[in-house]
This record gives structure tokens, sequence and C-alpha cells, in this order.
């Protein structure tokens, strides 16, 4: 091997070292995105399931797509109830 290969070698074996350290640093930030996006999941979630109003959702004809607590006592029917 001569030395113009070596340093070809060199070369590309730094460009993988820098490409590898890119993907761990993209690894680590969507880790970081994915806890953001359960944390505020379950807020909402919270929000909605605690809420003192009756929420509710319709599609986009008009029936029943989900609904929360208050909005089942609301209705007097489940969830399961009002899919139906």
């Amino acid at each position: 091997m001569n030395d113009r290969m070596k340093e070809e070698l060199i070369e590309e074996i730094e460009l993988l070292r820098s490409e590898v350290d890119e993907l761990r640093q993209k690894k680590d930030e969507r880790k970081q995105v994915e806890e953001v996006l359960r944390e505020n999941e379950e807020k909402y979630r919270n929000l909605f399931e605690n809420a003192t109003d009756g929420i509710f959702e319709l599609d986009l004809v008009g029936r029943f797509a989900s609904g929360y607590r208050k909005a089942e006592q609301i209705c007097g029917c489940s969830r399961e109830q009002a899919w139906a």
C-alpha cells in the first residue's frame, strides 16, 4: 500500500467517524423529542380525562369519534355505547 492509498484510507475513516458521530447525535436528539412528545401526550390526555366540561369529538360525518369521562356522565352512556 503506497502513501497515497494510506492517506485516502485515513480520510475515508475520518469521514466515517464523523458520520457515526452525527448519527449518534441525531439519535440522542430523537430520543429527547420522543420523550417530550410522550410527556405532552400525557398532559393532553390528563387534561381531557379530568376536565369538568363534557368534551367529545365527532368525525366529519357527525358520528361520535371519542369522548371523555365528563361527556359520558352528561350523556349517560359509555364510550363503547356511543361508538355502537
